[in-house]
């Protein structure tokens, strides 16, 4: 929480979406504001609610990765 990951994934889109393809699965425990501010960075965001829990899982993240564009 506050150690700059989302502002780390913008500073990695905005520098990298011209030279390759790039999405996003973005987890966080109830909101999805990160996820809102990274889509506008055009690319493709699949958000993760856990829940609670302060991790992903491997069942998490393969069920976002279907859902990815």
């Amino acid at each position: 929480m506050g150690a700059g990951k989302t502002s780390l994934i913008l500073a990695t889109i905005k520098r990298l979406k011209g030279e390759i393809k790039i999405g996003v699965i973005e987890g966080d425990v109830s909101s999805s504001l990160d996820a809102e501010t990274v889509s506008t960075e055009g690319v493709p965001v699949v958000q993760i609610n856990t829940g609670g829990t302060c991790h992903l899982d491997a069942n998490m993240v393969s069920n976002a990765l279907s859902n990815v564009p």
